[in-house]
């Protein structure tokens, strides 16, 4: 580009216009016609810009809105104080899944897509909003996420109560104005949730955006005559960040507007009569735009201020006639003379409203129709008029056509206030951007008769939960359904740890039920808890009141999760959570010598035939046995302060089990400080759980095991142990046959073992009983970590096999409830998969035909495939603190409610009848105590399966039992709501130790979700699941099943 083009656009721009437009030859007509421009008015001045205004603009409002009529019954006022008082129709409300982020995503996507506007035409975003979230990172940098790899954009938000929209639509027309615009758009978004506490001014709530596309060339021209209006009041102000709600003087408020608009309007009257004469001579009046457009707050405030320009238009009269009352301005005679006071008048009031009713109607009710349906939008007034006035009038429709013009008048509290015009241009066969086109797409008036009218009781409802999401802060899951939003509509998904936002877009396709509550059960839930408790807090003294009957306990809360994971060289790393929710493996391959201990056992598989008949199948090679296992690496209690003397004491899974708890103290606080003991405060008020499928099995095979292999071994002839390793070697060949060599091998040594027992005499080896082993059998998990840690409540060890975990914790609430203690510290611990107890547990499910014996683990561990094949042993530890919903202590997650029962039905089979009406009577409870729905659990909660991947028929696995119990209960619908996870694809099965437990808890506290790993074929008689993929997904409910040999069923709902 030469020096011109240089000058006027920068290089860098230039090269960028360029690279947008690819058309050269556009570059040499833009270059020549700018040289001729600055040519004309010399090399010093700046080209005069070309029709800069709006090009195209789109609106966004919520799905959902109130009468304003609705309102007033609800509230108990008299009839019309809304309707006619304030001049308002109806209000758009919205709950906790939109904020000003998300309706600005909303309208800015939308405005893109109906325009087909590409992100490389967009060189400046500003954005005007009151309603912050963030104190320092702006919505404008929110909305990059819709402009792909284009950074090269300027603006940002621009703050100041109602007037940021203004502000940024001018900053918007300044920037294509420039000589040095680089021929991209300007995009100016505004938009606020206008929200107000309880009282006079909540009627004036409402929420909305609007989006414009600013350029050169357009159909709707800013004419560039400005007045401004700037002072320093303190009408509306929002000084306290806690909440949304501003600080109001309704009554200084009004005077600031009034003041303001005549204080604009008086410059810009003066600045348009030096610019032009009217077409008939006369000067600038209120009539003279063929429309106007006022920030309206309110219809009524709009029409007072509107008529109150007609006194401002005879006071200039009278000014310019020598303080000569003009002829049209009889009827003000006393207010120009100052016979009476100008402000606060009601003859004065009736006079000027008689004045302007016509001109009124004709000017102003246009633009006004749109607010008067959604209410007040703060910043978006102005434009949101603007699109009201577009929507109507403009193309064919109205009398917005080329020659018209537009008054606006645009005011934000505190106070800047300022009043322009815009002016309609006549187009031409082929332009991009009309009046048409902006009206056709707009369709506002379409758009408000497809929104659906909810209770008025929805306003207080919605704008209390949004009050309860902002003290809250972070890590924050929305509760409103998304389900009634309109399609394309963006959402707040949920607010994470670090108060970050995560938006998603609603397409569609939900079953909203019309006429149903918006509000969810919870959140009237939580406002009723809300109100008793300010109601307790308003009681002068216990005295004073009389109880029929105490209140229903609330909830007990976790407050700590400790876990001892499988798979990895330190069971106790400090990620251990963090690994259970992102879904890492800690399956292994077990050593070839605990493959060989495994055959050893002459186990024989019993298959029952569909006629009766009996096979017998015979384990005995290591194809037919176990490959894989999440096995404990070995550790000590030493980091825990625990002696080696008292570790003895404990076999595996008690370890395993203390150390989880211990972990689980410490992360809930409730230990002396560089100490594992709790606070003397805590101790006679904690008690302790213990789970465990294997109560002391681990110490007690053991021990019997040393016992005898000293026996054996010391016993057995060399003549044996070479026979028992000849027929072991014939076991492992392939033709069951030795080779001539290694025949004469062992005769060789047969012969040598019997010459030298003729010469010798073999005596017993030593073996010490061990006297630690009482204390493994007697004192288990949980006497040893009350000793340890001071825990000096109830104590006890449970065993429901694998429902243990879920189970204790239903106990555990139990106590609490009850006042037994104030917190339970359970913790559970299984070593199925070591090396003493494999060879046993694992044949045990070996024969029963319920383990994987396949070797690669993305082909082994398949939760609820196809092609799934049988259980993997884990082991493990967790350990969980549950307190009283008192506790000063941040809670994780609430338990909401528990039941636990047995099916009295078969060892192993789970029975789905019965457990589909254990869940039903479960979900009965739940709705009845707190009002939670089915519903509710299925689009708001995560279902933790007891999923173990055993499949020995497709209709006797543990997921078709559950699942069919499920789908029973929820039904095909709900149930591809509900999400659903499972971890022993990657933790393995741990028995009665509930990895699933812990990751429910974190997962909620965290709002992500283990992935269901490994999974890649539907398997028919499981039907369509939603299955976890893990990672970040927002939930406030997490339900969980436990299910345990000998017919035990648990189940759990946690909280949010």
């Amino acid at each position: 580009m030469d020096n011109v083009n240089s000058f006027l656009l920068g290089s860098a721009a230039a090269a960028a216009l360029t690279a947008i437009t690819g058309n050269t030859n556009l570059q040499r007509a833009r270059k020549d016609a700018l040289k001729e421009k600055m040519a004309e008015q010399g090399n010093n001045s700046e080209p005069v810009p070309q029709n800069v205004g709006i090009l195209a603009m789109e609106a966004y409002f919520p799905s959902t809105f109130i009468t304003q009529a609705d309102l007033e019954k609800h509230n108990g006022i008299p009839q019309g104080k809304y309707t006619i008082g304030l001049g308002q129709t109806a209000m758009s409300i919205t709950g906790d899944r939109e904020d000003v982020n998300s309706i600005a995503l909303t309208v800015t996507s939308s405005l893109l897509e109906k325009y087909g506007i590409k992100p490389e035409e967009i060189g400046r975003l500003d954005v005007g909003t009151e309603t912050l979230i963030d104190k320092s990172k702006s919505t404008k940098t929110v909305l990059m996420e819709l402009l792909g790899e284009n950074l090269d954009i300027e603006g940002c938000t621009n703050v100041n109560a109602c007037y940021g929209g203004t502000a940024a639509l001018l900053n918007a027309f300044n920037y294509v104005s420039s000589p040095f615009w680089d021929g991209r758009y300007a995009l100016v978004v505004a938009c606020d949730i206008a929200a107000y506490a309880k009282g006079a001014a909540r009627p004036t709530s409402g929420v909305g955006a609007v989006a414009l596309l600013i350029g050169r060339d357009a159909p709707l021209v800013f004419e560039g005559i400005k007045s401004t209006h700037s002072v320093n009041a303190w009408d509306f102000y929002k000084p306290d960040h806690t909440v949304e709600y501003p600080v109001v003087d309704g009554k200084l408020s009004q005077n600031c507007y009034y003041e303001a608009i005549e204080g604009c309007y008086g410059k810009f009257a003066d600045k348009m009569d030096k610019k032009e004469e009217t077409a008939d001579g006369l000067p600038f009046t209120t009539e003279t735009p063929t429309f106007w457009v006022f920030h309206a707050p309110y219809n009524k405030l709009v029409e007072k201020s509107f008529a109150r320009l007609y006194l401002c238009d005879a006071q200039r009269r009278y000014a310019l006639n020598n303080n000569t009352v003009d002829v049209r301005d009889k009827d003000l005679t006393p207010w120009l003379t100052g016979a009476k006071p100008t402000s606060g008048d009601r003859d004065l009031e009736k006079v000027l409203k008689a004045k302007s009713k016509e001109a009124f109607k004709v000017k102003l009710e246009a633009s006004n129709e749109v607010s008067k349906m959604v209410g007040n939008t703060y910043a978006a007034s102005i434009m949101m008029g603007i699109a009201s006035l577009v929507d109507k009038e403009g193309g064919e429709r109205g009398a917005l056509r080329p020659g018209a013009t537009v008054g606006l008048f645009s005011y934000g509290s505190g106070a800047i206030a300022t009043m322009y015009g815009l002016k309609v241009k006549e187009g031409k066969e082929g332009d991009k951007f009309t009046l048409a086109k902006m009206s056709n797409n707009l369709k506002l008036r379409e758009r408000l008769d497809t929104r659906e009218k909810v209770s008025a009781a929805e306003l207080d409802m919605a704008l209390d939960c949004r009050a309860r999401m902002h003290t809250k802060g972070n890590d924050y899951s929305p509760a409103y359904p998304v389900e009634r939003l309109f399609p394309g509509t963006y959402y707040l998904v949920n607010i994470d740890e670090k108060f970050r936002r995560f938006y998603d877009v609603y397409k569609g396709g939900g079953t909203p039920v019309a006429g149903t509550p918006l509000c969810p059960p919870i959140v009237k839930r939580e406002a009723e808890e809300e109100e008793k408790k300010n109601a307790d807090d308003e009681v002068p003294s216990v005295g004073s009141v009389s109880i029929s009957s105490p209140p229903p306990s609330p909830p007990p809360v976790v407050t700590g999760v400790g876990v001892g994971l499988p798979g990895q060289e330190n069971p106790f790393a400090s990620d251990n959570l963090d690994k259970i929710l992102r879904g890492d493996n800690l399956i292994k391959s077990i050593s070839g010598s605990l493959r060989c201990a495994l055959l050893e056992k002459n186990v024989v598989r019993v298959k029952k035939g569909a006629d009766g008949s009996v096979t017998r199948i015979k384990i005995e090679d290591e194809e037919q046995t176990l490959k894989l296992a999440a096995q404990l690496a070995p550790f000590t209690l030493e980091k825990y302060g625990v002696s080696k003397s008292l570790s003895m004491t404990m076999d595996a899974a008690a370890s395993v089990a203390v150390a989880s708890g211990l972990d689980a103290m410490k992360s809930a606080g409730l230990l002396q400080r560089g100490k594992w003991e709790l606070e003397e405060k805590y101790r006679e008020t904690t008690g302790v759980i213990y789970i465990t499928s294997f109560p002391g099995l681990d110490a007690t095979v053991e021990e019997v095991m040393r016992f005898l292999q000293s026996k054996t071994v010391a016993a057995a002839s060399a003549e044996r142990l070479v026979e028992a390793l000849r027929a072991k070697f014939l076991r492992t060949s392939v033709t069951r046959e030795l080779s001539d060599e290694d025949e004469s091998g062992f005769a060789r040594l047969l012969q040598r073992a019997r010459e030298e027992r003729e010469d010798s005499v073999v005596e017993d080896s030593a073996y010490e009983y061990d006297r630690k082993f009482l204390f493994k059998v007697l004192c288990l998990g949980n006497s040893q970590l009350a000793q340890i840690a001071k825990c000096m409540g109830p104590n006890c060890q449970i065993n429901t096999a694998c429902s243990g975990t879920s189970t204790g914790m239903a106990i555990a609430s139990d106590w609490i409830a009850v006042g037994r203690c104030e917190r339970v510290v359970v913790v559970a611990g299984d070593s199925a998969s070591s090396e003493t107890l494999l060879p046993f547990i694992g044949n045990g499910f070996v024969a029963l035909g319920a383990a994987c014996t396949k070797g690669d683990i993305k082909e082994a561990a398949k939760p609820f495939d196809k092609k799934r094949s049988g259980m993997i042993l884990g082991a493990g530890g967790v350990g969980i603190v549950l307190e009283k919903a008192s506790t000063t202590r941040t809670p994780l997650a609430s338990l909401l409610h528990t039941q636990f029962s047995n099916s009295a039905y078969h060892g192993a089979a789970m029975n789905k009848g019965h457990i589909a009406s254990e869940l039903k009577r479960f979900l009965g409870d739940v709705e009845k105590m707190y009002g939670i729905t089915k519903e509710e659990i299925a689009h708001h909660g995560v279902y933790y399966s007891h999923e173990t991947s055993t499949h020995s028929s497709p209709t006797s696995s543990c997921s078709f039992n559950e699942i069919s119990a499920l789908r029973e209960v929820f039904g095909d619908n709900l149930l591809e709501k509900l999400m659903v996870t499972s971890t022993k694809g990657f933790t393995g099965h741990s028995m009665g130790c509930s990895f699933e437990d812990a990751a429910a808890i974190v997962g909620l506290q965290r709002q992500q979700v283990p992935p269901v790993v490994n999974h890649s074929e539907t398997d028919e008689t499981l039907g369509s699941l939603r299955l976890s993929k893990g990672g970040g997904f927002s939930h406030r409910y997490a339900l969980r099943l436990g299910a345990g040999f000998g017919s035990q069923v648990a189940w759990v709902l946690y909280r949010k």
